[in-house]
């Protein structure tokens, strides 16, 4: 995996690199998932898969996209098929987001600033 970026409806939320980088190709592995995102934005309306698996490719490398029910875009730029791998990856994600983004949601009857949130039914530490 090269890079992994979590996309908002107009701007990036996340980004993180997975492998070291040569100097002379520091923006392409950027522009490569930037440029995917026209694609993803059409693919996330002829589908009701959250998962869009590998929707381009540059060079070696593979774009895999999965998009929420909220329209947050996670996106992967890898070199290796394997989507058994990628679906999983992005599973534990979208989980995880989940979780987060439920964080900031309190409870009606909470006081304000509270620590605490509901999730699942239960409440739980932010």
């Amino acid at each position: 995996m090269s890079m992994f970026v979590v996309v908002g409806s107009k701007e990036p939320l996340y980004k993180m690199e997975m492998r070291a980088r040569r100097e002379e190709s520091a923006h392409v592995d950027e522009f490569v998932l930037h440029a995917a995102l026209d694609l993803v934005d059409e693919l996330m309306w002829t589908t009701p898969a959250m998962a869009l698996k590998v929707v381009d490719r540059f060079n070696d490398q593979l774009v895999s996209a999965f998009v929420t029910a909220s329209g947050v875009k996670f996106l992967l730029l890898h070199e290796t098929r394997n989507d058994d791998t990628v679906k999983a990856f992005f599973h534990e994600v979208h989980e995880l987001y989940v979780k987060v983004s439920g964080c900031w949601v309190r409870c009606i009857n909470g006081a304000a600033g509270s620590n605490y949130c509901w999730l699942g039914g239960g409440a739980h530490s932010c």
